[in-house]
């Protein structure tokens, strides 16, 4: 029972805490099929073991709380753990055009599938503990002197300058080569290059705009 690790999980429980229903279920089976064999000769044993069997089995099924019975807005799902990344996505796709780059530093790597944009880095993806190790912070350093990105996202909430670490911001020598896009009137994660803007089209930027995003007006011509 100790090396199986098991954990209470409310039955029926689904997404992220689904799988530790597996152990649950592992043990269920084991002790059904084990009790089945050691009460084989006795007949009367193994028909209340069976029928403890069942009536486990149909407790679930019917239980209120069964999975199954739950009614879902997949929409609204949709919407509420992927919308801010569909969000940016389409903006840095509205506002690209063919040979531009974008770099995620970070988090968010659903954003290149939804941008249909390559990334300039090395190792593509630049996220989960790969900023902790220098091999992947040099590539990294490296892509922003030799081969900068078109679109650039800041890291998870973007906080202020001074409480993200350098690992996951623009680095210095080349943060005034790129302008912050605006997301309902306040600074967002999203940056431009500034010698791209000169590329994008009036009719792109009220495409973006349709998802809520602007350049600052320093920058509007």
């Amino acid at each position: 029972m100790g090396l199986a690790n098991i954990r209470v999980v409310v039955p029926g429980t689904i997404f992220y805490e689904a799988f530790h229903m597996l152990v649950w279920y592992g043990l269920f089976i084991f002790t059904s099929v084990w009790l089945s064999f050691a009460t084989l000769k006795n007949k009367f044993l193994l028909s209340f073991v069976v029928l403890i069997i069942f009536i486990s089995i149909l407790n679930i099924i019917i239980s209120p709380s069964y999975f199954a019975r739950e009614k879902h807005d997949q929409h609204a799902e949709l919407i509420t753990n992927y919308g801010r990344i569909m969000q940016v996505g389409e903006v840095i796709r509205a506002l690209s055009k063919p040979g531009d780059t974008l770099f995620l530093d970070g988090s968010d790597d659903l954003i290149y599938w939804q941008a249909k944009l390559p990334s300039p880095y090395k190792y593509v993806w630049y996220t989960s503990s790969m900023p902790a190790f220098k091999k992947y912070t040099d590539a990294r350093l490296e892509m922003f002197h030799d081969n900068p990105p078109t679109f650039y996202r800041e890291y998870g909430s973007c906080p202020k300058k001074t409480d993200v670490a350098e690992n996951y911001r623009l680095p210095d020598f080349i943060a005034n080569q790129y302008v912050r896009l605006y997301n309902f009137n306040k600074p967002s994660c999203l940056f431009v290059r500034k010698d791209e803007l000169q590329y994008i089209s009036k009719l792109q930027w009220q495409k973006a705009a349709e998802s809520l995003y602007t350049l600052p007006e320093n920058e509007k011509n």
